[in-house]
């Protein structure tokens, strides 16, 4: 094999080491229950958010950060993570900042400000986010159909 070809396939695979495959409902693994906060007690006529954070290096796997449901810590997520949480029907915030007890290693995680997405939930409706981004860009938390 020649040189160039080497490169190529070495680029490649490190790469694909990089990527940041999105979580779906597919192939979810749930957040530990001891890094749930809130929003877990069934309400009767409520609404369902749906938080997935992208796995992979660059959205700073190993790294928990906090996701916030109007201002208030609903868990504490890793790459890879999926968490469901109920709300009452009506105008929400949700958002995703630096955890609290992160660890040293997790300390130039670009989490700061909060980034924070608006939405309108009626009764029974599913909204599902994603938490993108991570390593060394700023993590986002978006509106998903995965």
């Amino acid at each position: 094999m020649n040189k160039p070809a080497i490169m190529i396939a070495a680029a490649l695979f490190v790469l694909n080491g990089c990527a940041t495959p999105p979580v779906t409902s597919d192939n979810p693994t749930p957040i530990p229950p001891e890094r749930l906060a809130g929003f877990q007690t069934n309400i009767s006529q409520g609404a369902t958010i749906v938080v997935n954070r992208y796995s992979g290096f660059l959205s700073g796997a190993g790294c928990l950060v906090s996701v916030l449901i109007d201002g208030k810590t609903a868990a504490r997520i890793d790459a890879g993570e999926t968490g469901t949480f109920i709300v009452n029907p009506g105008h929400h915030m949700i958002a995703v900042s630096g955890d609290p007890s992160r660890a040293a290693h997790c300390a130039g995680l670009p989490v700061s400000p909060p980034a924070q997405s608006a939405t309108v939930l009626k009764t029974g409706q599913i909204q599902k986010f994603r938490i993108s981004g991570g390593e060394k860009t700023a993590l986002d938390i978006r509106p998903t159909g995965l």
